[in-house]
């Protein structure tokens, strides 16, 4: 899906800065001052292209830590980095091992919960 050239930009631009910027000037001249300073980069310098990637990357790694599914990522890449994840094991498959191992875990944790009995009322 690119959203380049076809007119929306400029609307998604809008959507997603307006909340965070209406009312937030220094934040508003930060987030100009970066922007500026990634055009100069791709504009001027002939790795400019290179930091302007790097910063869209960590842009993206900080957009990632607000979506609903990051906590999750985050306690399979924590669970991935067990010990005994790490032999003979590619990334993917040790991906699917600590999804495995948090599952069982999740399992185990809601079968020791106590029951609560639901009683009716009146």
């Amino acid at each position: 899906m690119s959203l380049m050239g076809d007119g929306r930009e400029y609307a998604i631009w809008l959507d997603l800065l307006m909340p965070a910027l209406q009312e937030e000037s220094v934040k508003a001249e930060q987030t100009a001052r970066l922007f500026h300073s990634l055009l100069v980069e791709i504009e001027n310098n002939p790795q400019g292209s290179l930091h302007a990637i790097e910063c869209l990357e960590t842009a993206l790694a900080v957009a990632f830590s607000f979506t609903p599914i990051y906590p999750t990522s985050h306690i399979l890449f924590q669970a991935s980095l067990d010990e005994d994840l790490l032999a003979g094991l590619d990334s993917t498959e040790r991906l699917m091992e600590a999804m495995r191992r948090v599952k069982a875990e999740l399992k185990r944790d809601s079968r020791s919960q106590p029951k609560t009995s639901r009683r009716r009322k009146g």
